[in-house]
């Protein structure tokens, strides 16, 4: 598959990112045709794409340039993508990722606490180390290592 387009490819397992510098019409038309080319290679091998699925996220300003289209479907711009857990916003942010993993703690936390109501101090530590660590530190990219000292 990479090697039928000229903008760069990022692939893992069935999840495909295609990506270029747009600064010009010429760079925007490029894109598309890449964009022609996957489709119609999905065709060729009898992998559809799920254009549902499909979106486009533009970093920085917007070009003006127009929509990206598969067989004649607009596909949908976004202003944060979710890419292998992680969501990144248009402005290369991360507000939105840490908000959701907050929340996503939270109420594993509440389960935890709703479900082993008499636990002791040892007991909360495993908890926490197996449960609801792992989802406050995916993706993360600050130095937790101290957390174990203060609990």
């Amino acid at each position: 598959m990479p090697l039928i387009v000229n903008s760069p490819i990022l692939q893992f397992a069935d999840d495909k990112k295609m990506f270029r510098t747009i600064r010009t019409v010429d760079d925007f038309c490029q894109l598309q045709q890449d964009i022609n080319l996957l489709f119609a290679w999905s065709k060729k091998w009898q992998l559809k794409f799920n254009i549902s699925k499909s979106n486009w996220l533009h970093l920085s300003k917007p070009h003006g340039f127009g929509e990206y289209v598969i067989d004649g479907t607009a596909i949908t711009s976004c202003d944060v993508v979710r890419d292998l857990g992680i969501m990144i916003d248009n402005q290369l942010k991360f507000h939105d990722h840490t908000t959701t993993v907050a929340k996503k703690a939270n109420r594993l936390l509440a389960v935890i606490h709703k479900t082993f109501q008499n636990f002791d101090h040892a007991t909360f530590i495993n908890l926490y180390k197996s449960y609801i660590r792992p989802v406050l530190e995916y993706g993360n990219i600050s130095n937790v290592s101290n957390v174990d000292k203060t609990i």
